[in-house]
């Protein structure tokens, strides 16, 4: 794993993820240079595990194609995911880590309003602008915590 200095990951070394979600890995890139673009295509298992007190967490700008809850769910000190600019299409029902506060998930391919806001309790802001949503369901008017939505550039 490779960090880069806005708290973002740069590398994702592909030994660490599993063969099954990974399966046509690049080689990985030599460790004497920098590589200038992000490959991140999934965030491990074993990252999130053992990263359960980390506050921020920056996979902007890569080609992340799924979020999965169960990976993201357990780390409980997320306050702050950066999803943007990524291949989502969408974000499942029950993705949400417990304690989320903010979450940027712009320039996506997302076409469908994720159900779980309404359960976040502490969530305050939600970006997705850029994206693919078409309605906004009737839920979101009980979304008690969220001060700002927003769904700029969208197809509403």
């Amino acid at each position: 794993l490779r960090h880069h200095a806005a708290f973002g990951f740069q590398t994702l070394e592909p030994w660490l993820l599993p063969s099954e979600v990974l399966p046509h890995a690049a080689p990985a890139p030599d460790a004497s240079r920098c590589c200038p673009c992000s490959v991140l295509v999934c965030v491990a298992s074993c990252v999130c595990r053992f990263m359960t007190t980390l506050r921020e967490l920056d996979v902007s700008f890569n080609k992340i194609r799924v979020l999965i809850h169960d990976r993201l769910h357990r780390m409980l000190g997320l306050r702050t995911l950066d999803a943007r600019n990524n291949r989502l299409q969408s974000l499942p029902a029950e993705f949400l880590p417990p304690n989320i506060q903010y979450l940027n998930a712009a320039r996506n391919a997302v076409s469908v309003f994720p159900q779980s806001v309404c359960g976040a309790k502490h969530l305050q802001h939600l970006d997705l602008n850029h994206n693919m949503i078409q309605t906004i369901p009737p839920e979101t008017a009980y979304c008690t915590s969220l001060t700002t939505l927003d769904l700029r550039y969208g197809q509403l």
